[in-house]
């Protein structure tokens, strides 16, 4: 069974807001506007609050994404059979149905976006998405999208999209990961429509009876494969910034506001990190956040910088103030995540400690496979100093492994004029090849940060003299 279908049997058809009961959808948007931009506009609200409204106030999240894998499996192999066809039909000299000729010349494109549907898939974050209270096989996104696409008759445009989302969330704030998965299920729902009529145009095509059927066709191939042109076109970092409630909030703290994209996209991994073991959703986790930073208030004494850094949202996502979220919001760490704090905060015993355990492991296991000639003491200290250093090693790789790397948060802040900037590289000057490798590294810093606010320049000197003082 097609999950686009399944989709939308689940979906209930309450009447939009302000509607009047047993009004048809497409009949209450043409008495509502006047304009057909409105009724899109009306038409893709409608749809968002229809579908929002059927997915009521408790749902589950899943674990994989096995159905929609599934669905993207079965449309690939069907497309594929298609374009098979398509192939032959052109070896053999013969002429190629036009209906059926945009999937021939789209095949990259649709090829590109199976690719990316199916990298999305497989991954975890589709698969823990919220799901249908009335389906759980089914992320609540994808039948969304679903909706969206049948409202539109499935060619693709930004701004109803837009609209659509934000009368969703009129009912229910949708998740920072649902807003980016959007794209991939969008994506998936336009390639099955692609492979139910490519599949249906070759069919027909090879009884005799494409054309007259064709003609009652609502959308042709054509339609299809460029609305996956135009999702691929999206620019879909701008479009979360105007959808998504969570990034609202955020950007309430003016120094969010300024951050380098990937700075902002590590706060709402943390957001969604700190959802996943607490009872509230991310919305309030960040309405919870700012607040925190708002009711900052600066201490006696305290270091004007200090408190400047209290006062923004990510001193209590990613710095000293989580503990304080933490409590805000009824947050349960997990249990991996309470050991490897406990070891972060005596970390210099843990290291210390572990570096003599292996050391004494390692000797010990030396020395049991060794008819020893010298004494033991003797023999532990020529073994002490090799397995020392193969200890400290193997701990470092450890560390490396077991914890991982933070990244610094940053701005983009694109120097001003009023903050001209000088990169002073110091450096001696030892011989000709030396300084000529110090002048091209400097124009490499040049080219890589090209900015008419950002210069560089050398600190150099000469070796140092044999003498104190040398002549001149």
């Amino acid at each position: 069974m097609n999950h686009a279908d399944e989709a939308g049997k689940t979906i209930s058809t309450p009447p939009p807001t302000g509607g009047e009961p047993g009004i048809p959808f497409a009949a209450e948007a043409e008495t509502a506007t006047a304009s057909p931009a409105a009724d899109e506009a009306f038409l893709m609200r409608s749809a968002g609050l229809r579908e929002a409204k059927a997915w009521g106030p408790v749902f589950s999240r899943g674990k994989d994404s096995r159905p929609l894998r599934e669905s993207c499996l079965k449309a690939s192999h069907s497309l594929q059979k298609t374009i098979r066809w398509l192939r032959k039909l052109t070896s053999e000299g013969r002429a190629i149905p036009s209906e059926i000729r945009p999937l021939a010349h789209g095949a990259p494109r649709v090829r590109s976006a199976l690719r990316e549907a199916r990298e999305a898939l497989n991954g975890d974050t589709i698969g823990k998405l919220p799901r249908l209270q009335s389906n759980p096989t089914l992320p609540r996104m994808y039948a969304l999208a679903c909706d969206f696409l049948k409202a539109i008759h499935f060619i693709f445009q930004e701004e109803p999209l837009r609209a659509c989302l934000d009368d969703a969330q009129r009912q229910w704030p949708l998740d920072i990961n649902e807003i980016w998965a959007m794209k991939p299920l969008l994506q998936l729902a336009l390639l099955e429509e692609i492979a139910r009529e490519a599949e249906a145009l070759r069919a027909r095509a090879e009884t005799k009876t494409l054309q007259p059927l064709f003609a009652t066709q609502k959308c042709n191939l054509e339609e299809l494969i460029l609305s996956l042109q135009m999702i691929e076109h999206v620019d879909w970092e701008n479009f979360f910034d105007r959808v998504s409630c969570a990034e609202k909030i955020l950007r309430e703290d003016p120094v969010y506001a300024q951050m380098a994209p990937d700075s902002r996209d590590m706060y709402r991994k943390e957001i969604v990190s700190l959802a996943a073991h607490s009872p509230l959703p991310e919305m309030d986790i960040a309405v919870a956040a700012v607040n925190l930073a708002r009711a900052t208030r600066r201490t006696p004494g305290e270091d004007v910088r200090l408190f400047e850094r209290r006062l923004h949202v990510g001193f209590y996502l990613v710095d000293e103030g989580r503990t304080k979220l933490e409590e805000t919001i009824r947050y349960q760490a997990p249990l991996h995540q309470r050991m490897e704090r406990v070891f972060l905060r005596s970390a210099d015993y843990f290291y210390v400690i572990a570096i003599e355990l292996v050391t004494v492991g390692l000797i010990a296991f030396l020395l049991s496979g060794l008819h020893l000639i010298l004494p033991i003491f003797a023999a532990i200290a020529l073994l002490l100093l090799p397995a020392t250093e193969s200890a400290v090693r193997i701990v470092n790789q450890l560390a490396s492994f077991l914890v991982c790397p933070r990244l610094l948060p940053k701005m983009e802040f694109g120097i001003p004029p009023d903050s001209m900037t000088m990169v002073v590289v110091p450096t001696l000057l030892l011989s000709e090849e030396q300084v000529r490798e110090t002048v091209e590294g400097l124009e490499v810093r040049y080219l890589a940060n090209a900015n008419p606010n950002l210069h560089f320049a050398l600190l150099t000197d000469s070796a140092d003299s044999f003498h104190p003082l040398d002549e001149g």
